[in-house]
């Protein structure tokens, strides 16, 4: 029986490290992760959620800048406005900004990349108000974070 439970225990690991190998490394000290932390970090922020465009992964914004994210984890704590949360990652996932969305999950920041793909705008008629701007070079050339406030 131990034999038993010492395989399965070396199958279970060496499927953990395929994974973790596929997954590959967080490099913190890129130039659009420290413009990221630099961005929402520069002021304080009122209480409130903050969200992204889909090419920002909601995981890594939450450790880089250390503030609540519209995210959370099937394997922990779920957040109490749960649904709200599951509409706006299902409507930010398909590239669709809704900013009615984010306010009924208790979002007051956005961040948005002119890199990303979605190329989100929420300024005009979105209700949504830029605070803060900040480049960073890539290999395609300067990129531009932009921190919005919800109203």
């Amino acid at each position: 029986l131990a034999v038993l439970l010492i395989g399965a225990s070396m199958w279970n690991v060496g499927g953990f490290r395929q994974y973790v190998d596929e997954q590959g490394n967080i490099d913190f000290d890129s130039p659009r992760l420290v413009a990221l932390e630099d961005l929402v970090n520069a002021q304080p922020l009122v209480p409130g959620l903050v969200t992204s465009e889909s090419c920002i992964d909601p995981r890594t914004l939450k450790v880089v800048t250390g503030v609540p994210v519209a995210f959370y984890n099937l394997g922990l704590a779920w957040p109490d406005k749960k649904a709200e949360i599951d509409a706006l990652i299902e409507a930010t996932n398909a590239g669709v900004l809704d900013v009615e969305l984010m306010r009924a999950a208790g979002v007051s920041y956005l961040v948005t990349d002119t890199g990303c793909p979605t190329q989100w705008y929420p300024g005009g008629n979105y209700g949504a108000a830029q605070l803060s701007s900040i480049e960073y070079p890539t290999d395609q050339g300067i990129q531009r974070l932009e921190l919005w406030r919800i109203l």
